[in-house]
C-alpha cells in the first residue's frame, strides 16, 4: 500500500433534529494528496459509543455539515489504513454517563 500525505481538518455538523450549538457533532476529516476522503468519528449514545472510519465519505456534502476547520498537512506520509488504526486505539469511556464523545 503506497504512502501519501494528508490534509487534516476538523469538521462540524449541526445537531439533529434541533440545531443546538452545544449538541453539534465533530469529526476528523483527512484528504489525501490524490483527493481521497477519510472521516473518523465517535458515534452512538451514552454507554454505547463506538469508533467509525468512513473511507470515500466527503462530509462537506452532508446536509448537516456546518463548518470545516483546516488543521495541517501530516508531516510524514502514511498508508491509508495507518491513521484509522491509530485513531481506533483511542479509548472510549462507555462506563459512565458523563462522557459524551465530543469532549
Amino acid at each position: 500500500m503506497s504512502k501519501q500525505r494528508y490534509q487534516i481538518e476538523l469538521v462540524i455538523f449541526r445537531a439533529q433534529p434541533l440545531g443546538y450549538q452545544k449538541k453539534r457533532h465533530t469529526a476528523i476529516h483527512m484528504i489525501s494528496e490524490k483527493g481521497e476522503h477519510f472521516m473518523y468519528h465517535i458515534r452512538g449514545g451514552q454507554r454505547g459509543f463506538s469508533f467509525e472510519a468512513r473511507r470515500g465519505y466527503n462530509p462537506i456534502e452532508s446536509n448537516t455539515f456546518a463548518k470545516r476547520i483546516p488543521i495541517e498537512w501530516l508531516a510524514h506520509p502514511l498508508a491509508a489504513a495507518e491513521m484509522g488504526t491509530i485513531l481506533s486505539k483511542v479509548p472510549i469511556d462507555n462506563r459512565g454517563n458523563e462522557y459524551n464523545c465530543q469532549q
